[in-house]
C-alpha cells in the first residue's frame, strides 16, 4: 500500500452530493464516509428461509451452545448476586432482619407484572422494584402483612376457622 503522505491532494467533487473534496487517492469518488453510506443501495430485509439457513449454521458450529449457556449462566449469576445484595443490604422494613438473603423477599405494594427473582437482567430487576413500589420483608412480616391484607374470609366463610 503506498504512503499517502507525500501524494498532493486533488479537487474532485463527491459522486453523492457535488461538494468538492480534497482526493489523494485517484479513485476516491465520495467526500464522507456519510455520502458514501448513501450512495448504497439499501438493505433487503432477510427472507425466512435465509433467517433458518444462518440459525441453522450458527447452531452447529462446534462449541456454540456451550459458549451460549455459559454466558448466560454468568449473566444469571450476576443477576441473582445483585439480588441477593440488595435484599441484604436493604433489610426487612418492618422488623429490620437482614442476616440471610434466603429469608427476605420483595414486597410488591402495587401490583405484581413479574417474578423478580426469574428476571434476566440487572435493569428488568431494578424496573420491576421501581415500577411497583417493591419493598423488602422477612418471609415472616411478609406472610403476616399478605394474610392481613386477605378479605379472603370474608368471601369464603366456610373455609374460616
Amino acid at each position: 500500500m503506498p504512503s499517502w503522505d507525500n501524494t498532493p491532494a486533488l479537487e474532485r467533487p463527491c459522486a453523492q452530493c457535488g461538494n468538492s473534496f480534497p482526493a489523494k487517492r485517484s479513485d476516491a469518488k465520495y467526500c464522507s464516509s456519510l455520502c458514501s453510506s448513501r450512495a448504497r443501495p439499501p438493505r433487503t430485509a432477510p427472507t425466512a428461509e435465509q433467517r433458518r439457513a444462518w440459525r441453522e449454521g450458527r447452531l452447529a458450529e462446534a462449541g456454540y451452545r456451550e459458549r451460549v449457556n455459559a454466558q448466560d449462566v454468568a449473566r444469571i449469576r450476576k443477576v441473582k448476586a445483585w439480588i441477593r445484595d440488595y435484599k441484604v443490604t436493604k433489610g426487612c422494613v418492618d422488623c429490620g432482619y437482614k442476616a440471610h438473603h434466603a429469608a427476605l423477599e420483595f414486597d410488591h405494594t402495587d401490583g405484581k407484572t413479574a417474578n423478580v427473582s426469574a428476571l434476566k437482567s440487572i435493569a428488568a430487576v431494578q424496573a420491576e422494584i421501581h415500577r411497583h413500589s417493591c419493598v423488602v420483608r422477612c418471609a415472616n412480616c411478609h406472610r403476616i402483612k399478605t394474610f392481613d391484607g386477605k378479605d379472603w374470609e370474608l368471601r369464603h366463610p366456610s373455609t374460616a376457622s
